[in-house]
């Protein structure tokens, strides 16, 4: 019995799926009037190989003759950088943060990666030979640089009588 039951409900569902169905004239049309073919023709243009790679290799040889031209970067030389400190060094006598003397010379972000990268090279250069001191409190933090004054030798003055 429930064989005969799954049947008849397979019957019922196929019968609803024909009636729903897409029907011409009703939800879908014919396009009308078929197109002729294409009736083969005369191509429109005729050239051998050797025209057809003639054309390709002026074309190539236009593109490599072509100038490409950079646009000229401005970079802060290690020497420039390297005058702004002592100028920096000669005045301050306290330590003073390296960031707010290059503000003025700072103009766009590109001039202040260069800056930045120059006075930083420079100002190790400077500390390395004894010219500065340099500190930074933190992490990330500011750098400080102070001119380091001349140590004068603190030893006893010897006698001899």
């Amino acid at each position: 019995m429930q064989l005969r039951l799954r049947r008849l409900d397979a019957i019922r569902a196929a019968a609803e799926a024909l009636v729903n169905r897409p029907r011409l004239g009703r939800d879908m049309f014919l396009r009308g009037q078929p197109e002729a073919p294409l009736a083969p023709g005369e191509p429109q243009w005729r050239a051998s190989l050797y025209e057809l790679l003639t054309a390709y290799a002026h074309r190539r040889q236009k593109q490599a003759l072509t100038r490409v031209t950079f646009k000229q970067r401005f970079v802060w030389s290690l020497a420039h950088a390297r005058g702004e400190l002592e100028k920096l060094a000669g005045r301050s006598l306290d330590w003073t943060v390296l960031d707010a003397y290059l503000v003025a010379f700072c103009s766009t972000p590109e001039v202040r990666r260069t800056v930045r990268a120059s006075t930083l090279s420079a100002s190790l250069e400077m500390a390395r030979e004894g010219a500065i001191s340099i500190r930074q409190d933190a992490p990330f933090a500011p750098l400080w640089i102070k001119r380091k004054l001349p140590q004068t030798a603190s030893f006893p003055h010897v006698v001899r009588g």
